[in-house]
């Protein structure tokens, strides 16, 4: 049953509209700034055909991303980039740069590959998350709270979402999952960017204004930043911590595997006792996990493969407290182990 302490918002269309408009009217804010064009230098590191090659680039602060950079080396490196990194740390392909810095591109056959996953999963989650927020009729109230940080080898990314109470005894067919694959399929087919904005947090909570989970998670990335975060796919903005893969395209297979009802840890949680690991779950919030699988472009796996992997996805997934690198999953003897993405051939 839903918490009484959380409101269900309106419909979803009337949510979505709401915040890719103030996302909108903010990019246009931000851009409207840049009232001359300054250079600024990116040394570009990359492996040649004859070993670690340096390049100096000249680009235009606040307007040039890495993905620009990407294009003026080739459009093979522009395609195959997943994520950047600038002065060593992860950046997201398509958010401007602003100062000096070193670039390199990490890739699914490179190097730092646990960065390369970590994008992947997020941007999957995120893409389950524009599905679900639309995948109901007006007459269901749905709240999305999060999706949560596991690795890839859980075997499954994951969203958490509020259901209307009349969807309490609702237990989804086979036919219903591949209706929401289906809409994720539609979102990969279009190649849709996700647009990174930062933004104050009082727009934040403007945007996020009927959802109070989401406001929660606000004033606790205010309280340690001066900026959030924020992502858009298609007319779905939602919070993110960390870059995503530049474009939706990048997804190949794909599939919504299961919903698991959970409850918050201040009730009494079945879930958290089904693992030897403390569990964390949205407080005080009975909600629905949902889980999905998904294999990148450049690493397509045979239908049979592919199969076992979708039934090992089913199996609940649950994080453990502080590193969710280390998140305790449930396993299953007859399928086989998830590979972390990407593997070699």
């Amino acid at each position: 049953m839903v918490s009484r302490a959380f409101r269900l918002p309106r419909s979803a269309s009337l949510q979505s509209s709401h915040r890719s408009l103030l996302f909108s009217e903010e990019l246009r804010r931000q851009q409207a700034q840049v009232a001359r064009v300054e250079k600024i230098r990116v040394q570009l590191n990359r492996k040649g055909p004859d070993g670690p090659e340096t390049k100096t680039l000249l680009m235009n602060r606040g307007v040039s991303t890495p993905y620009n950079c990407a294009m003026h080396i080739s459009e093979w490196l522009s395609k195959r980039s997943v994520v950047a990194l600038i002065n060593d740390r992860p950046y997201h392909m398509l958010r401007p740069l602003h100062a000096d810095c070193s670039l390199s591109f990490l890739n699914f056959a490179g190097e730092r590959l646990e960065e390369v996953n970590k994008a992947y999963w997020r941007s999957c989650a995120f893409i389950l998350g524009a599905v679900l927020e639309s995948a109901f009729k007006d007459e269901f109230a749905v709240a999305l709270l999060r999706a949560p940080d596991v690795p890839v080898i859980s075997g499954a990314f994951c969203y958490d979402v509020i259901l209307d109470q009349k969807l309490d005894n609702w237990k989804p067919s086979e036919a219903q999952f591949q209706a929401l694959t289906r809409r994720a399929f539609a979102l990969l087919g279009k190649n849709l960017p996700f647009e990174h904005l930062s933004l104050h947090p009082n727009l934040a909570l403007q945007m996020f204004q009927e959802n109070r989970y989401k406001q929660e998670q606000i004033e606790e990335i205010a309280s340690q930043q001066e900026e959030v975060t924020v992502y858009r796919l298609g007319d779905f903005v939602d919070l993110v911590e960390g870059p995503l893969i530049p474009y939706s395209g990048l997804c190949f297979q794909f599939a919504v595997t299961a919903v698991h009802p959970l409850k918050g840890k201040d009730s009494a949680s079945e879930a958290s006792s089904a693992t030897s690991e403390t569990s964390t779950f949205p407080a005080g919030y009975d909600f629905h996990r949902f889980q999905g699988l998904s294999l990148p472009v450049y690493q397509r796996a045979h239908h049979v493969i592919w199969h076992k992997l979708v039934k090992r996805a089913t199996s609940l997934v649950l994080e453990s407290r502080g590193n969710s690198d280390h998140a305790a999953q449930p396993q299953c003897s007859d399928s086989p182990r998830t590979p972390v993405l990407p593997s070699s051939p």
